[in-house]
């Protein structure tokens, strides 16, 4: 630790304070016990509060699914949550009831999953798109360039080939163009 200590013109001990922790390095291992059990009630804490807002939502949102049954449902939450204390004995709790929860559901579910056994079969074709681009004749732009191909040279000549020049109805270039000279720019 750190200690402070007044003298007085004597050399005696006027005053002094400071902060020994010898007796924590003593406890060292028991301190770190206690705080490991702590954050280890902390996480369980949370984790039950968690559990208890999932397990709500996930009962309401049946409730929606299944209106017959949202009366008892709802009151049954409620009740569990108004008479349990702790956290995680209203999650064990609202567990079991969305277990309750899930079983009507897979019942009901149940009652219209049906065999497909003796159904005829149907094929669907509404199918517009060739099963390969071989199939189509019509060209595209990203085809074009393998299709047509470009080895007698014409580009290579258009691309020397003066200006053409200016369309008939086109005014703008008919008109005289102003001289740049150095002293006007």
């Amino acid at each position: 630790g750190r200690s402070f200590v007044y003298r007085d013109n004597d050399g005696t001990v006027a005053s002094g304070f400071g902060l020994d922790f010898t007796p924590a390095r003593v406890r060292l291992a028991e301190i770190r016990e206690s705080v490991e059990n702590y954050q280890r009630e902390l996480k369980a804490s949370q984790d039950a509060r968690r559990a208890v807002t999932r397990l709500s939502r996930a009962i309401i949102d049946a409730c929606e699914a299944f209106p017959e049954k949202a009366n008892s449902w709802r009151s049954a939450a409620q009740a569990i949550i108004d008479a349990v204390a702790g956290r995680a004995e209203q999650a064990s709790e609202l567990e079991s009831l969305q277990a309750e929860v899930l079983e009507y559901a897979e019942y009901r579910f149940q009652e219209h999953n049906m065999s497909c056994a003796g159904d005829i079969v149907v094929t669907s074709s509404i199918n517009t798109t060739p099963k390969h681009l071989s199939d189509s004749n019509e060209r595209t732009r990203s085809n074009e360039r393998h299709i047509t191909p470009t080895d007698d040279g014409s580009a290579v000549e258009m691309a020397y080939e003066n200006k053409p020049e200016a369309a008939a109805g086109d005014m703008q270039s008919l008109l005289p163009q102003p001289e740049n000279r150095v002293g006007d720019i």
